[in-house]
């Protein structure tokens, strides 16, 4: 999944979403957005925050 098609299917604008997932100076993600993001993917929001760095990488790379 593309930052593009998680933006487009979480409701979270990309440009934020781009900067909550830069690589070496994300910004604070809210709880509403990583509820948006959780529900995407099809996780909780524990699932996400127990590994996010490896989450993340894995859900942009696909």
């Amino acid at each position: 999944m593309t930052q593009e098609q998680l933006s487009e299917e979480s409701g979270i604008p990309m440009r934020t979403l781009s900067r909550r997932l830069h690589k070496t100076n994300p910004s604070i993600t809210n709880l509403e957005e990583l509820d948006a993001i959780a529900r995407v993917l099809g996780l909780s929001i524990a699932d996400l925050i127990s590994d996010a760095p490896a989450l993340a990488a894995e859900a942009v790379a696909r």
